[in-house]
């Protein structure tokens, strides 16, 4: 009986950690949607990729022109201009949030240094990714997190290219992007509390 409370306590805890950890972004890695094959220019209204809207200027969709963080596609912020690409959730005012995306570059022309801005409720930190030495079998994906406070019951996550300006291809070799995902941090206090449970159990039943 006791190994039973024990394995239903610890399912429990599982649960609640899967819960918390749950991605509330669709198609956060950009696989689904219309295909892109080397890549697609997609500009404002464009429906090709799915769950995530173009706010402003283009962004090329990029599939088998260089190696993605996770899976195969990804996206160049940068079209013939700068890009924003964004998506609205559902959140909890109050709630803290983690974001966490795959950052790169375009590597096949200057600038060096791709910035980008990811904004998600009254925060908006930039982030930079150098790709001098890649390549686009080599694109040295990076990962970068933050954190938001959720101010309203629907917040929308965006990225912003900081890289070129204006039209024409004096623009087009932006940030990558790829693999983003926003998590409620898991409740480690409970956890934590939950695992010296399951001990103190396992510890009588011996």
């Amino acid at each position: 009986m006791k190994s039973i409370r024990i394995a239903a306590l610890t399912l429990a805890l599982t649960t609640v950690a899967s819960a918390a950890s749950a991605n509330l972004i669709t198609n956060g890695s950009f696989e689904n949607g219309t295909n892109p094959n080397g890549f697609r220019t997609v500009g404002v209204g464009g429906t090709d990729i799915t769950g995530w809207q173009v706010l402003q200027g283009n962004v090329d969709y990029i599939g088998s022109h260089w190696l993605a963080a996770d899976g195969v596609r990804s996206i160049d912020l940068n079209g013939s201009q700068q890009g924003k690409i964004g998506q609205t959730f559902a959140t909890v005012v109050g709630q803290t949030y983690n974001v966490r995306f795959a950052m790169a570059g375009n590597p096949d022309s200057g600038p060096a240094v791709k910035a980008l801005v990811a904004a998600a409720g009254a925060v908006s930190p930039l982030f930079e990714f150098d790709v001098t030495g890649r390549t686009v079998n080599d694109m040295g994906w990076k990962y970068f997190t933050f954190q938001f406070t959720a101010i309203s019951l629907n917040t929308q996550l965006s990225f912003l290219s900081q890289t070129g300006a204006g039209a024409g291809c004096g623009a087009c070799y932006g940030p990558a992007l790829d693999d983003v995902s926003v998590t409620v941090p898991e409740p480690v206090t409970l956890l934590l509390l939950g695992s010296g449970i399951v001990a103190m159990f396992a510890r009588r039943r011996q």
